[in-house]
């Protein structure tokens, strides 16, 4: 009995350790939570930025948060209220009615300033988008809030959100809920500026380089620059553009400033498609030696066409007829190579048929005569000059000239390179594209140097550039739509550079220009001069055209 009594005991005591025990953990727990409850309740936090994930160029270079904005964190009071003196106009009558309000607040600072009064904090805030000349918007797109409503901004909103953070100041407050002065404000960083994001195929500087020539000539149209081999978009500019910063001002601008032009424009191609025609003609045998005696206007089917030379352009062989962008002999040239032909090679190139880019981003596909139409001789002679029902994106122009540049081989528009965690390297890499041969390699280097002759000597001398040489085709687009009974002309220059193997296509598209060879070729050689200048290139003028080949 005395034994149980005991054991009773013991075990009791034991009882009574473990509740005192689980009573005092749950104290230390319940005192922790009340602590980190009492800091909320004693401290107001003021958010000075916040961020989401970076997008980058090929070389993690970044197209956003690439700039810091000055502003102070400013605790009311007798001293911090004097910086309402530096301030001007709106700025210090919003300034003064946050003063009111008792909390602290932030306000941009004037450049100019150097000292802070007691309350006063200078920090730096990244923002998401350059003040002015935001490169590329169209691609990157721009914000809704937090969400990301166009371009890569929403394509990869969830990952970028991912990636977000913040940068606060906390504030120790009294029992009244106001500051308690004197006391600096701890800074709060939650994955601010973390630097996982997209990583894209542009490159930064030749963006800049092509937004620049293009702001410079043309006020409508549309530029891509692509690598001739892999089909790399290298540079995508559309005009007009628009503020990302300030959407509101952009939406009242006329001439769709929100319009990307170069994934989504279809536009009448004029004669660039003379490409398609000679890689054509020339893979069924015709000798680029054939000749015509170009009088100004040729009938088919009871259906006069004119060439731009109203004159005529007297006799010309295919180079001579690419040279000066003949009409009349390619209109011939695309009755003895078939409609149907040439119409199965613009497919196997890429038109008629959308590119995707990114999630949700996709080129438009332009459109391709039915191929019933192809029973039509007149049909046959629009689609053989780039006229009629055919109509192609930049993209899918760059398209083209690079399919030629690349040896015939077939080339598909990339955007995105993947996304980085640690914005060095590069994780989820997107595949490329298999290259077809659509284009016979002989076909292809011959149609490359009537490009090449074209600018050396004929209607894109305004696009050669300073060294180097280059290939190319000018372009006048008929759109059949007129404004004050004038008919609307599009023009393009689209090339590739250097002249010897070649590594970048530049098409350019002028809206209401009517010369390709006047308003486009300029673009396109301050653009080929801006690479050459970057890359440190060097090269030799290119060859004269090989006589006696057929």
């Amino acid at each position: 009995m005395r034994m149980h009594r005991r054991t009773v005991g013991i075990f009791s005591a034991m009882v009574l350790a473990m509740t005192l025990l689980l009573f005092r953990l749950g104290a230390i727990i319940q005192g922790d939570g009340l602590s980190q409850a009492a800091l909320r309740q004693s401290s107001y936090l003021l958010e000075v930025g916040s961020t989401r994930g970076m997008i980058y160029d090929r070389n993690f270079q970044p197209l956003v948060g690439e700039t810091v904005e000055a502003v102070a964190a400013v605790l009311p009071g007798e001293e911090s209220a004097a910086l309402a003196g530096k301030l001007s106009g709106e700025e210090r009558e919003a300034f003064t009615q946050k003063l009111a309000q008792r909390l602290p607040f932030l306000t941009r600072l004037p450049g100019e300033l150097r000292s802070f009064p007691a309350g006063v904090t200078p920090m730096e805030r990244i923002l998401r988008y350059r003040k002015s000349g935001q490169l590329a918007p169209h691609v990157i797109g721009y914000l809704d809030g937090e969400n990301g409503a166009a371009g890569i901004e929403k394509a990869y909103d969830s990952l970028l959100k991912q990636f977000g953070g913040s940068l606060c100041l906390r504030y120790q407050i009294n029992a009244a809920g106001s500051p308690i002065g004197g006391e600096l404000p701890q800074e709060v960083q939650e994955g601010y500026g973390r630097p996982g994001g997209v990583v894209l195929t542009l490159d930064k500087e030749i963006q800049s380089i092509a937004q620049s020539a293009a702001k410079r000539w043309i006020d409508k149209g549309a530029v891509v620059v692509m690598d001739v081999r892999s089909g790399d978009l290298l540079a995508v500019v559309s005009l007009p553009d628009f503020d990302p910063n300030n959407l509101s001002k952009s939406m009242t601008q006329k001439d769709s400033p929100f319009f990307n032009r170069a994934f989504h424009g279809e536009y009448n191609v004029g004669s660039t498609f003379k490409l398609v025609t000679a890689s054509t003609a020339l893979e069924q045998g015709i000798s680029r030696f054939r000749t015509f005696d170009c009088t100004g206007a040729v009938e088919v089917e009871d259906v006069t066409f004119h060439c731009h030379k109203l004159s005529g352009h007297g006799v010309l062989d295919m180079q001579g007829a690419m040279e000066w962008s003949c009409n009349p002999y390619f209109i011939t040239l695309g009755q003895m190579a078939g409609g149907e032909n040439i119409l199965k090679k613009a497919q196997a190139i890429g038109f008629g048929s959308p590119s995707q880019l990114a999630p949700g981003i996709a080129t438009a596909s332009g459109s391709l005569p039915a191929l019933e139409a192809m029973e039509s001789p007149a049909e046959v002679a629009n689609l053989s000059f780039g006229q009629g029902k055919l109509t192609a994106t930049p993209v899918q122009i760059a398209q083209l000239v690079s399919t030629v540049a690349n040896g015939g081989k077939s080339v598909h528009p990339r955007l995105v390179y993947g996304t980085t965690e640690d914005g060095l390297s590069i994780q989820n890499q997107e595949e490329g594209y298999a290259q077809n041969q659509v284009i016979s390699p002989a076909a292809a280097k011959r149609v490359a140097q009537f490009m090449v002759d074209t600018v050396e000597y004929g209607s894109g001398q305004k696009a050669k550039p300073k060294a180097g040489g280059a290939g190319g085709k000018t372009a006048s687009a008929q759109t059949g739509i007129y404004e004050d009974g004038v008919e609307i002309v599009h023009a393009w220059f689209a090339g590739f550079y250097p002249a010897e193997e070649p590594r970048y296509t530049i098409v350019v598209l002028a809206e209401g220009m009517e010369s390709g060879g006047d308003y486009a070729a300029p673009v396109f050689q301050e653009i080929a001069d801006g690479i050459a200048d970057y890359k440190g290139m060097d090269f030799p003028q290119p060859p004269a055209s090989e006589e006696g080949e057929s």
